[in-house]
């Protein structure tokens, strides 16, 4: 069974996407000290950075350095500020210290052989002549048993991981993404074994009974700015009989899922159907055609980047080129 949970270092690049913004590449990139090429490729997943590039990008971007590599803060669940406990966030430069402490009296040797990292990769990192990457960083933690965070920046309990200091809720993941394009395959109809672990504060902050909710991913731009690929949001299942809706709903025709800004009557029988992105055409489903449709559910929020509450855009917020 395949768990997500929100501490996945492999989300890196959707949340220096966010930090990132309207910007453009090559000026954060210079901000940063970097080559544009680096930040691209963190950007596309290419490569990714060391510990010593994600202190420079938190520092200039102003975040949380816990949140950039791990996707939790490590302070008030507030990434857009810089914990004053982070020494200015200078943090790789004790990472050598903190790395001793995790091997301890085990061998490097021994520990090499259980992470798959090299001694004479470990040494480095030990001196503090080169740096991990959030991958490696993810596997000297497994290794040694340690809270990531701790490990990333010297704070929170160093033999604790998150898993121990954090009661996850746990969510059904919907094996199929829903479209904000034209249409994606349904590829099967139930809710598949896996599961995604949310915290319980992130459900306490949106006002949701994790009963009835389910996972899913996003695919396609034609929800952005509300909604873009690749984006994984939290959905409410309907449950009961309705009448009238509006919103953001993930629905399906035939064998297609969609999620789209819905407006449905059942006394009209018209279910207007909306993209946020104004490149896309919105069309109507009227009379016997409504028979194919089915409303899984109400797309309430994103998840494992900034939680984002799903809204209707201002004009301003909408992109027209």
């Amino acid at each position: 069974m395949k768990q997500f949970t929100e501490c996945e270092t492999q989300d890196f690049p959707r949340r220096l996407k966010e930090i990132i913004g309207d910007e453009s590449i090559r000026k954060f990139s210079v901000r940063c000290g970097l080559s544009p090429a680096t930040i691209s490729n963190y950007v596309n997943g290419q490569h990714g950075p060391s510990l010593e590039n994600i202190e420079i990008i938190a520092r200039v971007a102003n975040v949380d350095i816990a949140w950039l590599a791990t996707g939790i803060t490590a302070q008030n669940n507030d990434h857009l500020c810089i914990s004053k406990n982070t020494n200015s966030q200078n943090v790789h430069t004790d990472f050598g210290e903190r790395l001793k402490k995790v091997i301890g009296t085990t061998s490097i040797k021994s520990f090499s052989t259980e992470s798959g990292l090299g001694t004479t990769t470990l040494q480095s990192y030990m001196k503090g002549t080169s740096y991990p990457t959030l991958d490696r960083l993810n596997l000297i933690a497994e290794t040694g048993q340690v809270n990531i965070n701790w490990l990333l920046t010297g704070q929170n309990d160093a033999n604790t991981t998150h898993s121990d200091t954090l009661e996850y809720t746990k969510i059904p993941h919907f094996d199929v993404q829903a479209s904000a394009g034209t249409g994606s395959e349904l590829v099967e109809s139930g809710i598949s074994k896996n599961t995604v672990d949310i915290h319980p504060q992130t459900l306490l902050d949106q006002g949701l009974n994790p009963e009835g909710l389910l996972s899913m991913y996003v695919k396609g731009d034609s929800m952005e700015p509300s909604l873009f690929d690749g984006d994984m949001i939290l959905v409410k299942k309907m449950i009961s009989p309705f009448s009238i809706l509006e919103g953001v709903y993930i629905f399906r025709v035939f064998n297609e899922i969609f999620i789209k800004r819905i407006q449905f009557n059942k006394y009209s029988a018209k279910l207007k159907v909306d993209s946020d992105n104004p490149f896309y055409d919105s069309y109507t489903i009227t009379g016997n055609d409504l028979n194919d449709v089915e409303i899984i559910g109400e797309v309430i929020c994103t998840i494992f980047s900034k939680v984002r509450r799903i809204v209707r855009p201002t004009d301003e917020s909408v992109a027209v080129n």
